[in-house]
């Protein structure tokens, strides 16, 4: 159907711009009319996201079943729920999903690549801290806005205070890099040609901070932390192949270019539920999940990667 038909459907999303964009996606991508969908159709639809997350497609079968409802009221045809024909995680691409898991050592490894020596010194910690953040389980947003203040050292440990949540980072090598993060005060760039630029980083109250750059029109405050994050394993997806595995020795293929800071975190989360004395309450509260439901799916993939 063409999609003047559902002008109604995406006006109810007119203040929304970023649910408008999803189901105008989602219209112009379904080349059939849906009210003539049957259970092949919702499989053959799910099949083809080569989706890594069980959310995800939760919300895109919801989306499936408001455009089905809407058309078939529209055509006053008896509208019945759109069904898959298996449960939601069937659909869920696993080869595609373990090429963006990180192992610990995986983990360790990487970590290991992020250190960058200048004349015999460590420098860009920033990058680093950004990473392993994501490892300990902060999100994107939350490594954005996390304030100098919000970091307090008690012995040989950190605390962070968040908005919802009180993390607590006990590894002693995150630790000294964040103590450097918070101490550094300049960003070094390597062009193609090997010329170093040094950079000021912006004097602000934010642990990440952006670097100055006299192009700037406008004074930001928070540095782009996905947009950092991004150039981050661009670059070590030129630098390092890397094959990681699983307990028994399967390897496969790590997508580092396709990382993401939720990635990092989903990946954490798997880490942690290979280990029985873990609780589900305390995955929910160092990830700030509200429903166990959200993160239970991964209890099979983490038995896949790290065994029973």
């Amino acid at each position: 159907m063409e999609i003047e038909f559902y002008d109604e459907l995406l006006a109810e999303f007119a203040n929304n711009e970023h649910m408008y964009l999803h189901f105008k996606k989602l219209i112009l991508d379904i080349d059939k009319d849906i009210t003539e969908w049957n259970k092949s159709d919702v499989n053959n639809f799910l099949f083809g996201l080569r989706s890594t997350s069980q959310n995800s497609l939760n919300r895109y079968l919801r989306s499936l079943r408001y455009i089905h409802e809407y058309s078939c009221k529209k055509k006053n045809i008896p509208y019945t729920p759109l069904k898959p024909s298996f449960t939601i995680k069937t659909y869920i691409d696993y080869p595609k999903l373990r090429s963006q898991i990180i192992t610990y050592e995986d983990y360790i490894f990487i970590r290991n690549e992020l250190d960058f020596y200048l004349d015999g010194e460590l420098r860009n910690v920033r990058d680093k801290v950004i990473f392993e953040l994501a490892w300990e389980g902060l999100s994107a947003t939350e490594i954005k806005h996390l304030k100098e203040t919000d970091i307090e050292f008690i012995d040989d440990k950190i605390k962070i205070q968040l908005q919802k949540r009180v993390i607590w980072i006990t590894d002693p090598i995150v630790v000294l890099d964040i103590k450097r993060c918070l101490n550094e005060i300049q960003y070094y760039q390597i062009n193609s040609t090997g010329v170093i630029k040094k950079y000021n980083y912006k004097p602000t109250k934010y642990l990440i901070k952006p670097i100055e750059i006299r192009s700037d029109m406008f004074y930001k405050q928070t540095a782009e932390v996905t947009m950092i994050f991004g150039k981050i394993v661009k670059k070590l997806s030129l630098d390092i192949g890397r094959k990681s595995k699983d307990w028994d020795g399967t390897e496969h293929d790590l997508d580092i270019e396709a990382l993401t800071i939720k990635n990092i975190r989903r990946s954490k989360m798997i880490y942690l539920l290979q280990f029985k004395y873990i609780t589900a309450k305390g995955i929910q509260e160092i990830f700030g999940k509200r429903q166990w439901k959200d993160i239970s799916w991964l209890t099979e993939i983490s038995r896949k990667v790290y065994g029973e």
